[in-house]
């Protein structure tokens, strides 16, 4: 972790866990703050039984010294990766006024043996993924009902679609969801989603190694330049995660969210599928509280992290910054006019087949 974000950054690892207090919230005893306070600290003892590698240490990110604190947001990283890649966005909530709250999914983040390999092997599969997904949504909801002011929830493809799982698990308990590009099922048809299903549930073939998302090579090279993250890991992992997309997507067609929700994905995604989160968006456009768009071909999936694209060009960062606070804090929709300067459009379509 780089020293600068360290300095910014209220962490707890296994070895010297950190009781958070955040005491923008009051500077009298407040029973609010407490129970928010033992609520962390119950989830980073449940978390915490095994070390994490560095940049997936959970974290709570405080409101500025003297910044009148206005709500907490819950960010949920992508599937593989760490909740490093919300750093930047934790730092720009916080002079704004929001504390940020960044867990880890279940099974993230423990230490590779080496620079070349993964331990991954605690990541749920098809069998355990809602025994795991259901204990994670149900403690982060408990400690969010304990925060003051607004609650907010955002997540990223596998965090996109727990965003979505924790939200239809409380509904009512947050204000507003920025969904990014979910993992509602996986980028290439009904053949590879198939395929995937049927590998999953045979053990000769659920425990083969799989990089689905781009080359191990190409993640170990960004790893080496400080990227948190598995870079190998087993059929039935995927298949796992995929099983949380169906099951959100499935529950939200019968019965979509209330709640303000900003969906963006990014054209011919080749991690998650984009018909998918077309179905999505048809299914919530009934509630008249959802926005979406797509940002053009080029932008990456995972499209606000630095730590996922060392030294490329982000050029539309700043652009997906604004955007991105400005839904987060008043709920308004990212710019898709052109001559609103906004890259994230309404007539970007999936490519993919269902």
């Amino acid at each position: 972790m780089a020293a600068g974000l360290a300095a910014v950054l209220i962490v707890a690892s296994r070895a010297d866990p950190v009781r958070v207090i955040d005491t923008h919230l009051s500077s009298t005893p407040n029973p609010a703050v407490d129970a928010f306070d033992a609520g962390w600290q119950a989830y980073l003892d449940w978390e915490s039984e095994l070390p994490f590698q560095e940049g997936c240490t959970p974290f709570v990110r405080a409101v500025d010294d003297g910044v009148e604190y206005r709500g907490t947001v819950v960010f949920l990283h992508g599937f593989s990766a760490c909740p490093q890649q919300y750093y930047e966005l934790a730092d720009l909530l916080a002079a704004a006024g929001y504390r940020s709250l960044v867990p880890l999914l279940p099974g993230h983040g423990r230490p590779w043996p080496a620079i070349d390999r993964d331990d991954s092997g605690a990541l749920p599969g098809p069998l355990s993924w809602r025994r795991a997904y259901e204990a994670f949504a149900d403690r982060i909801n408990r400690i969010m009902a304990d925060a003051e002011g607004e609650r907010v929830i955002a997540g990223l493809s596998g965090g996109g679609a727990a965003a979505l799982y924790l939200n239809d698990r409380a509904r009512g308990l947050y204000d507003r969801n920025l969904v990014m590009a979910p993992f509602l099922s996986i980028a290439g048809g009904r053949t590879v989603n198939g395929a995937t299903v049927i590998a999953g549930a045979i053990p000769a073939l659920n425990q083969l190694s799989a990089t689905p998302f781009g080359s191990a090579d190409s993640c170990i090279a960004k790893r080496r330049e400080g990227k948190a993250s598995y870079c190998k890991w087993q059929i039935r992992h995927v298949a796992g995660m995929r099983a949380l997309g169906t099951d959100v997507r499935r529950r939200l067609a019968a019965q979509p969210l209330a709640v303000r929700m900003q969906i963006i994905g990014v054209s011919n995604d080749d991690s998650v599928s984009n018909v998918r989160i077309a179905e999505l968006i048809a299914a919530q456009t009934g509630t008249r509280s959802t926005s979406a768009c797509f940002y053009p071909a080029g932008v990456p999936h995972s499209m606000f992290s630095r730590f996922d694209h060392p030294g490329e060009d982000m050029y539309w960062l700043a652009e997906f910054h604004a955007a991105a606070l400005a839904f987060l804090i008043a709920g308004d929709a990212f710019p898709t006019a052109a001559g609103d300067g906004g890259q994230c459009r309404l007539d970007a379509r999936p490519a993919d087949a269902a």
